[in-house]
């Protein structure tokens, strides 16, 4: 396991609070407002997205049946969010370099 870099957790939320981000947040604040009414937990970012994302993943490699509500935004709409909050870990040069 990777020490914490405190360079690299800055670089990382600015990332996450740049317009871009902001916006796309902004764009789908009614899919947040749906995963958040279907699971009870707070989804109000890209990075929330990516994790309940990655746990439906996981659940249905396993054979685990998926909720039905999962339907209309499993894969479909969540996986875009869940990549691009994936491809914000190595967002700039700095955070290539430090993230090795």
């Amino acid at each position: 396991m990777k020490k914490p870099c405190p360079r690299y957790e800055q670089e990382l939320k600015q990332a996450y609070l740049s317009p871009d981000i902001v916006q796309v947040n902004l764009d789908n604040a009614e899919l947040y407002s749906y995963l958040t009414e279907k699971t009870g937990k707070d989804i109000d970012s890209i990075l929330e997205v990516e994790l309940l994302y990655n746990t439906l993943e996981i659940e249905e490699r396993n054979g685990l049946p998926l909720p039905e509500w999962t339907k209309s935004v499993y894969p479909g709409k969540m996986k875009d969010l869940a990549s691009l909050s994936l491809a914000l870990f190595t967002h700039n040069d700095i955070m290539r370099r430090l993230n090795g």
